[in-house]
């Protein structure tokens, strides 16, 4: 799948991140099989389909509770797609580490998790962005091998003087 089906793919997801949608949708929608899609929005982005709907919707709800501070937690929750304002509050807290109304009320900002553009304009030229986040993936995985690894001779170490 090249970038720009991938970004088109982004962009749907976008659109009907709030109207909720099935990974069978989806792949009807790119002509590709269900799991296809899923696999390649994995591959590209480096988050599953399900985590970036969830992050998504979670930041957008997160910004209607400080835009519309009249409007109520239940009728947000049933926005994006939660069958009640509980099950909502359970996420929000788990994502956030406090309820809506909490948040509502405090002067805390919440993580920013922007859509994803795999393509930037840049002049008159489209920008491959998939290579970078493919970078970021390898760099990431090195650094905890790195870690694992520095982790692994420290331990070897204190064994070692315990045994001493």
């Amino acid at each position: 799948m090249d970038t720009k089906l991938m970004q088109s793919m982004i962009d749907w997801v976008e659109e009907h991140l709030i109207e909720g949608f099935s990974i069978q949708d989806l792949g009807i929608f790119m002509g590709y099989s269900p799991y296809y899609c899923s696999f390649k929005f994995h591959q590209n982005t480096g988050i599953t389909l399900k985590r970036y709907r969830l992050l998504r919707s979670m930041y957008l709800a997160s910004q209607e509770l400080k835009d519309y501070p009249s409007l109520p937690i239940i009728d947000i929750a049933l926005k994006y797609g939660y069958s009640s304002q509980e099950a909502f509050t359970r996420t929000f807290k788990k994502m956030y580490g406090m309820t809506p109304y909490d948040y509502r009320k405090s002067k805390s900002l919440t993580q920013h998790y922007q859509t994803i553009n795999i393509l930037k304009e840049i002049g008159d030229y489209m920008i491959d962005g998939s290579k970078k986040i493919e970078i970021s993936q390898k760099q990431e995985k090195l650094r905890d091998q790195y870690t694992d690894s520095i982790l692994n001779i420290l331990n070897g170490e204190a064994m070692y003087q315990d045994f001493k």
